[in-house]
């Protein structure tokens, strides 16, 4: 039935027992007793596959199943009572089992009251009852009892004795105990340890009619969806907890990432008409830039408001302003000029107009900023242009060809033509690119000592620089501080996590449930719950660049996948220790922890 032979166990130079043997023969209750600390629970632990010995063997007969009820009850929180009790039939619902018998005894143990209650809902005596009527609910072939009656009174210590003795009948049960009471009885088998040898002490015959192990019932295999099913009310309350923490600090983490994207990153400002074009204010003169095309244009002086000059951009317009939005005339004519709505705003203020679209139709006359050309030209107001990423910029378009033609046709004084004295003193150059990037370009010139350059989208974007450059390393220490308070979170919750989880794990180990099945259960659960928040935090970034295209949308990819990544792994890890030959180890360990 069951026996080992030459069992040899030690903890560093400490051996607790060496060189013992054993034979159990028949059924019946053998009692193993010896000071404490003399190897008892682990000699139990060893005999039912829970550790591992030093040397010797153990064997159980083929088709014999064992079953231990733990020092510790070993109760799921998760399970209620009558959850915890059945918990082998529910794991193996194939299984024989006699329903009226378990009713008898839930009645005889006193548990019919606190079936819907939960095991932290129970007195001590109570958890040792519940431990006790799951164990033999489990109709095993051997019993290995830990101190069963440690925890209970009088009473129930008569109680369990005599459901452990009526069990010993036809099972064959080892049970650890210090009580002298029953150690006295001659109708135990009793095993002695003391100074790593083992005595055995046989009950006297015929004092009790044993019936035979009848083993030739097959072991029927559980079932996975109804592990799947135990397992995920196990896990589900403290995974979304965790899962819920790691999610906020991902969307925390994306708003940083947004914040940066909008704040620190150059942006490429499509909605403005002339953002192909460099505009260079240059009095040594610009004869050649390399890759870029150089084309002279006349300078106007900025707009005086109320006698407050305002910076503003008055230049030929090009063809990707008829792209855009415009209100009034789009066709230029021959005095037209069209404004952006921020110049609009301020001509709707020096004409003390209430709406900015009324400027249409206004005549305005800006003056030629070229040295000893006092020219003021008359242009009509003959629509406004919206240019959603124009910022603050004011800028006014003109048609080249048109005021051209005007300026030849305009003589000052001394017969001179004004487009040639215009040309000829400016020294305002508009530059596009021929294979250069106009960045590269920008940078070149604004080398150049006492070069004005300005591009309404690099322009844009350095001034924004030099405003929020301050504020950057203040923004990538908080980041950094996110992420590591997250990364730490990450890996400290999966250890507690399993610290919480393995004993629950362990006890459907030991309802015969494969190791493999229930490490893909774990894994399986938690790698499906973080999949789900990375995809959706990535349905996030989606939307996000739907809404704004935010730039290096990779980098946030890439973060997402390492999350992912890291708490698999780490899951993968702790489940990576459960094994039934350290189940012994871990129960004892998780007894440490939650105390």
């Amino acid at each position: 039935m069951l026996e080992f032979h030459h069992l040899k166990k030690q903890f560093g130079d400490r051996v607790l027992f060496d060189q013992i043997s054993y034979q159990f023969q028949e059924p019946g209750l053998y009692l193993l007793y010896g000071k404490s600390g003399c190897g008892k629970t682990t000699l139990l632990n060893i005999l039912s596959g829970y550790d591992t010995a030093d040397g010797g063997t153990v064997t159980v007969k083929e088709g014999m199943r064992t079953f231990c009820m733990f020092q510790n009850f070993e109760l799921i929180p998760e399970l209620n009572v009558q959850e915890n009790i059945m918990l082998y039939q529910t794991v193996h619902p194939d299984d024989p089992f006699q329903q009226e018998k378990a009713e008898v005894l839930i009645q005889s143990l006193g548990l019919q009251e606190l079936l819907r209650h939960y095991p932290d809902e129970c007195s001590q005596g109570q958890k040792q009852r519940i431990s006790i009527a799951r164990a033999v609910l489990a109709n095993a072939d051997i019993y290995f009892c830990d101190e069963p009656t440690e925890a209970l009174d009088e009473q129930n210590i008569n109680e369990v004795m005599s459901l452990i003795t009526e069990l010993a009948k036809d099972k064959i049960v080892l049970m650890v105990t210090h009580n002298q009471q029953l150690l006295q009885n001659p109708q135990y088998h009793k095993l002695h340890l003391a100074q790593g040898n083992l005595t055995a002490e046989p009950a006297q015959k015929n004092t009790r009619n044993h019936k035979a192990i009848d083993n030739t019932e097959t072991v029927q295999a559980y079932r996975v969806g109804a592990v799947i099913n135990c397992g995920k009310r196990i896990i589900h309350k403290k995974t979304q907890r965790q899962i819920a923490v790691i999610f906020l600090c991902m969307l925390l983490v994306f708003g940083f990432y947004c914040l940066y994207a909008r704040i620190f990153v150059k942006h490429s400002y499509e909605n403005i008409a002339n953002r192909d074009r460099i505009y260079v204010r240059y009095e040594a003169g610009l004869s050649a830039v390399e890759g870029a095309h150089i084309q002279k244009i006349v300078s106007f002086m900025d707009i005086d408001y109320q006698g407050q000059i305002i910076e503003s951009k008055i230049i030929p317009a090009t063809e990707a302003l008829q792209q855009f939005s415009i209100e009034g005339e789009r066709a230029f004519q021959e005095k037209g000029i069209i404004l952006n709505q921020n110049a609009a705003s301020l001509y709707c203020e020096l004409f003390n107009l209430t709406n900015d679209r009324d400027v249409i139709g206004k005549q305005i006359n800006l003056k030629l900023k070229t040295d000893g050309l006092h020219v003021g030209i008359d242009f009509v107001i003959q629509g406004i242009v919206w240019e959603q990423d124009a910022g603050d910029a004011i800028q006014l378009y003109y048609d080249k060809t048109a005021l051209d033609q005007r300026m030849h046709n305009q003589k000052l004084a001394g017969g001179k033509m004004l487009d040639e004295e215009a040309y000829k003193k400016s020294r305002f150059y508009e530059l596009t690119s021929e294979g250069k990037s106009l960045t590269a370009i920008y940078e070149e010139l604004s080398q150049r000592k006492g070069a004005n350059v300005y591009n309404s989208e690099i322009s844009q974007w350095i001034k924004q620089k030099e405003k929020t450059s301050v504020y950057l390393p203040y923004f990538m220490i908080l980041l950094f501080m996110l992420l590591l308070f997250q990364f730490t979170f990450m890996i400290e919750s999966c250890k507690r996590d399993w610290r919480y989880h393995c004993g629950s794990l362990m006890i459907l180990l030991s309802c015969d449930v494969k190791q493999q099945d229930l490490q893909k259960l774990y894994v399986g659960n938690k790698a499906k719950a973080m999949m789900k928040i990375t995809l959706l935090c990535l349905t996030v970034l989606l939307c996000s660049v739907w809404i704004y295209p935010p730039d290096y949308a990779y980098q946030y990819v890439l973060y997402c996948c390492c999350c992912m990544f890291l708490y698999i792994g780490c899951v993968k890890k702790h489940a990576g220790k459960l094994s039934k030959q350290t189940l012994a180890l871990t129960l004892k360990e998780n007894k440490d922890y939650h105390s």
